[in-house]
This record gives structure tokens, sequence and C-alpha cells, in this order.
């Protein structure tokens, strides 16, 4: 107890101000903002990577080649054959646009086509540095590939995704297990035979029937004399 006269000594520190319902509600309406902020740039983030990831792939650019496997190729083709290329030839392409390259092949085995595929050697027409389709390109001469080919009027076309590839042990086992058909060397079709209609034989003529003109005529003849005669006795 302080003594008699004594002022008692102040507190050190005073009692903190209570919060005003005000300061409690600006407080709480703060924390939301945030928790709402954070909340939105996650999720912006997330957004971002995944529109980035389901964006569609750009679209296909000239000279790309579509995705197919080889049984489809197969299935699909007019003609599958082995062959080697013995020569090649370059010209333009239709329209200015890339190269055409002309390969003179020499067929071995025929796995598909074997009706088109009739003389053991073949024209395979290819492009190389065009803007549109899917270039196979040039082969190589004296190399043997597998053609996997489309009718292309009196040549075959191969073009980048069509299956046409060097005939390695491995590639032409995959052919194989694909193609049931025994592959065989070209044939050519057989000639037409002749074929003869057989006729009904007619009743043949008698003897009678086939001089009976001529003894008509003789006949005739007989009778003119006759009155010949008779006209000059008068």
């Amino acid at each position: 107890m302080p003594a008699l006269g004594q002022t008692p000594a102040a507190s050190a520190t005073p009692p903190a101000p209570a919060a005003t319902p005000l300061l409690r509600w600006a407080t709480g309406l703060l924390v939301v903002a945030l928790v709402v902020l954070a909340v939105l740039v996650g999720q912006g983030a997330s957004g971002g990577a995944g529109s980035a990831s389901a964006s569609p792939s750009p679209s296909r650019t000239p000279n790309t080649c579509a995705d197919a496997d080889l049984a489809e190729q197969i299935r699909t083709a007019d003609a599958v054959f082995t062959g080697v290329v013995t020569s090649s030839t370059s010209s333009q392409a239709e329209g200015g646009d890339g190269a055409e390259i002309l390969h003179e092949v020499q067929v071995d085995l025929v796995y598909k086509g074997r009706s088109s595929v009739t003389t053991p050697e073949v024209q395979v027409r290819s492009l190389r540095g065009t803007e549109q389709g899917c270039d196979l390109g040039a082969l190589e001469d004296g190399e043997e590939y597998v053609f996997v080919v489309a009718a292309d009027g009196d040549s075959w076309f191969a073009a980048g995704d069509s299956g046409t590839a060097p005939a390695t042990a491995s590639y032409v086992e995959q052919v194989d297990a694909i193609v049931i058909a025994e592959p065989r060397p070209p044939v050519s079709p057989e000639p037409e035979q002749a074929s003869f209609e057989a006729l009904d034989p007619a009743e043949p003529t008698t003897l009678t029937r086939a001089a009976a003109p001529g003894a008509a005529l003789v006949i005739v003849g007989l009778l003119g004399l006759v009155v010949v005669r008779r006209l000059n006795r008068r």
C-alpha cells in the first residue's frame, strides 16, 4: 500500500484497446480476399497448363504423312511386291512443285495384285520435295524394296506413307505375316483360247436335187432346138 501522501505509480504498459466490430469486419474481409486471390492464381496456373496440354496439335503441314500400320497400308494398296530398282529418272512434277521420279523395277515376288503385276519389269512413280502429300523421294538404284503401291495408269505410285520400304529380312517377315497368300513371281496371263461354235450338220443334198437345175437347163435347151428346126422347115 503506498505511503500516505504518495501518488500511486503508473502501470508499465497500458492495456490494449478492445477491437471494434468495424476492425474485425475489415480484417475478416481482407483474409477472405487473400484466400480468393490465392485460389484464382492457382486455377489460372493449372488452367494455363491444361490448355497447353489439351490444345490440338497443329494441323498437318504440307508434306506430312498419315499414321497407318503396315496391315492397313497393305489392305488399301492395289499391289504389293518385292523388286530391285534397276534405274530411275527425275523430272519436274506437275505444276512446277518438286520433282517426279520414275523407277524401273525388276519384280521378284508378288504378294498382292497378281492379276495386275504380270510382267517382270514395272515402273513405280514417286514424288520428292512437293508441298502437298507425303513424298517418298528417290529410291536407290540396285537396292531391293517392298513396294506397297497404288495403281497409276500404266505404272504404279508409291507415297511416303504407303508402306514402301527397303526389303530387310525383318520387314519381309512382317509382310509375310500379314499376307496369307504365298508370294509368287509375276506370271503373264494365259492367252485366250480360240473357241469354235459347233454347227448342226445340215441334211446332205441328194444327187437328184443337186442335178435337177442342170437337167432343167438341158431340157429347155432341147425344146428350144426343136422349135428352131420346125421353124426352119416351114
